[in-house]
């Protein structure tokens, strides 16, 4: 049987394991018990928007093939990151 190589990092590890049957190394695992998964870091916010823009989104999000609320998250999170770049500028 083959032995599972040493990684450099994960991605090498990844792209190893997408390509090989594990079932060929199963006398090198070892059985994991007790497995601890963090604890997710989302927070639910309520906006309220006006309804004519919910619709807007919806249409956009659509068209885009993905669901509204990830169109939001996106958003936020590209918009958050340059207002947060901008801020620490005008401050330094």
């Amino acid at each position: 049987m083959p032995k599972i190589p040493k990684f450099k990092n994960e991605a090498e590890e990844v792209k190893f394991w997408d390509t090989h049957d594990s079932t060929l190394f199963l006398n090198q695992m070892k059985e994991i018990h007790d497995i601890k998964f963090p604890e997710p870091q989302y927070k639910s916010v309520v906006v309220d928007l006006e309804s004519q823009h919910v619709e807007a989104l919806k249409r956009l999000a659509h068209k885009k093939h993905i669901p509204y609320h990830t169109l939001i998250q996106r958003w936020i999170k590209q918009n958050l990151s340059k207002e947060v770049q901008i801020v620490e500028q005008r401050t330094s």
